[in-house]
Protein backbone atom coordinates (compact mmCIF):
# COMPACT_ATOMS: atom_id res chain seq x y z
CA UNK A 1 0.00 0.00 0.00
CA UNK A 2 1.22 3.79 -0.79
CA UNK A 3 1.56 6.02 1.90
CA UNK A 4 -1.60 8.13 0.75
CA UNK A 5 -3.85 4.79 1.08
CA UNK A 6 -2.43 4.17 4.04
CA UNK A 7 -2.83 7.90 5.72
CA UNK A 8 -6.64 7.91 4.17
CA UNK A 9 -8.06 4.64 5.81
CA UNK A 10 -6.61 5.67 9.08
CA UNK A 11 -8.45 9.47 8.55
CA UNK A 12 -11.82 7.17 7.65
CA UNK A 13 -10.89 4.98 10.63
CA UNK A 14 -10.46 7.96 12.99
CA UNK A 15 -13.70 9.60 11.50
CA UNK A 16 -15.84 6.71 11.87
CA UNK A 17 -14.64 5.93 15.46
CA UNK A 18 -15.24 9.63 16.08
CA UNK A 19 -18.92 9.26 15.55
CA UNK A 20 -19.53 5.93 17.39
CA UNK A 21 -17.86 7.41 20.84
CA UNK A 22 -20.17 10.60 20.27
CA UNK A 23 -23.52 8.63 19.73
CA UNK A 24 -22.91 6.06 21.63
CA UNK A 25 -25.95 4.63 23.18
CA UNK A 26 -27.82 8.34 23.38
CA UNK A 27 -31.02 7.11 21.32
CA UNK A 28 -33.10 10.04 20.67
CA UNK A 29 -30.87 13.08 19.57
CA UNK A 30 -33.74 15.27 19.88
CA UNK A 31 -33.96 14.87 23.74
CA UNK A 32 -32.50 17.54 25.46
CA UNK A 33 -31.32 15.37 27.74
CA UNK A 34 -29.20 13.19 25.52
CA UNK A 35 -27.82 16.89 23.67
CA UNK A 36 -26.70 18.51 26.29
CA UNK A 37 -24.62 14.98 27.08
CA UNK A 38 -23.30 15.17 23.62
CA UNK A 39 -22.71 18.93 23.89
CA UNK A 40 -21.43 19.42 27.57
CA UNK A 41 -19.55 16.16 28.24
CA UNK A 42 -18.90 14.10 25.28
CA UNK A 43 -17.56 16.52 22.61
CA UNK A 44 -15.57 18.56 25.23
CA UNK A 45 -13.28 15.43 26.01
CA UNK A 46 -12.83 14.24 22.68
CA UNK A 47 -11.70 17.54 21.62
CA UNK A 48 -9.25 18.04 24.57
CA UNK A 49 -8.05 14.22 23.49
CA UNK A 50 -7.76 15.53 20.04
CA UNK A 51 -5.76 18.38 20.99
CA UNK A 52 -3.61 17.07 23.48
CA UNK A 53 -2.30 13.88 20.75
CA UNK A 54 -1.80 16.76 18.42
CA UNK A 55 0.01 19.07 21.21
CA UNK A 56 2.15 15.87 21.65
CA UNK A 57 3.08 15.04 18.57
CA UNK A 58 4.20 18.30 18.07
CA UNK A 59 6.65 17.98 21.32
CA UNK A 60 7.87 15.02 20.07
CA UNK A 61 9.06 16.26 16.28
CA UNK A 62 10.61 19.32 18.10
CA UNK A 63 12.73 16.91 20.88
CA UNK A 64 13.60 14.57 17.58
CA UNK A 65 14.75 17.32 15.36
CA UNK A 66 16.68 19.07 18.53
CA UNK A 67 18.08 16.03 19.23
CA UNK A 68 19.09 14.62 16.16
Amino acid sequence: MTFNKVLLSWIVILIITTSIYLFWQLGDINDVFNQSILINVRLPRLLEALLTGMILTVAGLIFQTVLN
